[in-house]
Order: structure tokens, then C-alpha cells, then sequence
């Protein structure tokens, strides 16, 4: 029996597998990512923090949408990252403007210092500045890229959209002119054609919900993603099998 996750981590290693040695408990991991953390975010942005602190991923990032960063989060960044040795780099909150925070504000993780250089400063932070930090494959964060031409065109419309001397026409056709569908669209009609050609057992979709991103919209992509998201389960579940829970309890929790 593995007297913590320091120690379990260091078999783990030695087994050849990702994670990486460190000084923890998972009695605190659990309290932090199960309990605390899901006051300020989303499970799926918990699990990746966990993915991170034992070794899965390099980097993770949490945004809070429609609201100003509370001290209480700002508290629970500061205690996580000195408590697990991990890095961060948040947004500067304007407390001062009542403006609702549609685009929120992103708080990036690492145990790597100087991966916090790819998405500095944060608010100019492209897609694939942030893709690449995240540890996301090239060809997922370059396909994704090459499908957002609605986000960007929405946002050179409402730019132009101001400018006195351009018509509401000539802003319009920005708009006509880019893709109607977003990127998430576009990969859940390619999951369906998959499943009618049977190349992908409908069973096996839960995968994709462990390895953080959305893959590039291509057969090849899509099976590595499967295949990674089932090595992944078995990685967190031989981590219980040696006297800890939080692995098979974030599973149950994402698929």
C-alpha cells in the first residue's frame, strides 16, 4: 500500500507512465478539486486541474463568466497553486467597471514557469497561444483555428460596425460571408457519420469527454483521441487501485 500519491506517483513514473513525483495527499487533491473548486467552476475545468497536479497535462486554465474574480477564488488560486506547486497567471479584473463580463475572466495554471510566457499578456492570448499551452495535439488547435471564422468575423463586424464612414450593408457582409457553423458543430456531424459507417462504436464517445479537447475533424484524430481518452481511464483507475478514490470518482463525474 502507497502511503500518498507522492509515492504512487513515483511507481507510477518508474511504470512508464505520465505522472510525475510530487509532494501531496490525495485527501487534500479530493477536498480541493471535489469540493471547493466546483463552487467556483465547472467539473470538467476541475479535472483538468487534477490532470495537471499529477501529471497529465502541462498546463490548465479556469474562467469565470458574467463576474467579476471573487476573493474567495482569487484565495482558492493562491492556496491550490502553493499547496500543489503549480504557476498561474490571472487576468487583471477591473473591479471598478459594472460592465457585465461576457467574455470572462481566465486564470491559466502550469508546473512548468516559463509556459506562462506563451499566454502573456493574457487578455491578447490567441487560440493557439492558449491551445499550445493546454498541451492540446498541433493539428486540433490548427483545425480548431481555421474554424472560428465566425467568432472573428462577428468581431471585426461590431468593429467596423462603429466606424462612421462604413454602412450597415458593408458591415453586414462581413458576417454573410463567414461559416454559420461553429467548430463544435462541425465535429459532431463528423462523430455522426462515423457512427452510421460504423468506424466508432456510439460506446466509446464517452472517451473524447477525458482528453480535455476537441480533436481535429478527421477519422485518424477522432480514433487517437478515443484511444488516449481509454488510456487515460486506466491510468486513473490503476492510481485507486492502490488505496486512493479520487480517480474512479472524477470518472464517474465526467462520463
Amino acid at each position: 500500500m502507497f502511503l500518498n500519491l507522492s509515492d504512487y506517483a513515483l511507481y507510477l513514473n518508474s511504470d512508464k507512465n505520465k505522472f510525475v513525483e510530487s509532494n501531496f495527499d490525495s485527501d487534500k487533491l479530493e477536498e480541493y478539486l471535489l469540493e471547493d473548486a466546483t463552487d467556483h467552476m465547472p467539473i470538467s475545468e476541475a479535472f483538468d486541474l487534477f490532470l495537471l497536479v499529477i501529471g497529465e497535462k502541462p498546463g490548465a486554465s479556469v474562467t469565470i463568466h458574467f463576474q467579476r474574480l471573487s476573493n474567495d477564488f482569487k484565495k482558492f488560486v493562491e492556496d491550490f497553486s502553493e499547496e500543489f506547486g503549480l504557476y498561474y497567471l490571472m487576468e487583471k479584473d477591473e473591479q471598478g467597471s459594472q460592465e457585465e463580463n461576457f467574455s470572462g475572466n481566465t486564470v491559466f495554471f502550469t508546473n512548468q514557469k516559463d509556459r506562462l510566457e506563451k499566454v502573456k499578456p493574457v487578455g491578447e492570448a490567441s487560440t493557439t497561444d492558449i491551445g499550445l499551452f493546454l498541451g492540446y495535439p498541433g493539428d486540433a488547435v490548427e483545425s480548431f483555428e481555421s474554424s472560428t471564422g465566425f467568432t472573428e468575423a462577428y468581431k471585426k463586424f461590431e468593429e467596423e460596425a462603429r466606424k462612421e464612414n462604413v454602412s450597415e450593408d458593408e458591415a453586414l457582409e462581413i458576417l454573410e460571408n463567414a461559416s454559420s457553423k461553429s467548430y463544435g458543430e462541425l465535429f459532431q456531424e463528423k462523430l455522426e457519420e462515423l457512427k452510421e459507417n460504423e468506424t466508432i462504436d456510439s460506446k466509446d464517445l464517452k472517451y473524447l469527454e477525458l482528453v480535455s479537447y476537441v480533436p481535429e475533424i478527421e477519422e485518424s484524430s477522432v480514433l487517437e483521441a478515443i484511444k488516449e481518452g481509454k488510456r487515460r481511464e486506466k491510468s486513473l483507475k490503476k492510481l485507486d487501485e492502490k488505496g486512493f478514490s479520487i480517480g474512479e470518482k472524477f470518472l464517474r463525474k465526467i462520463m
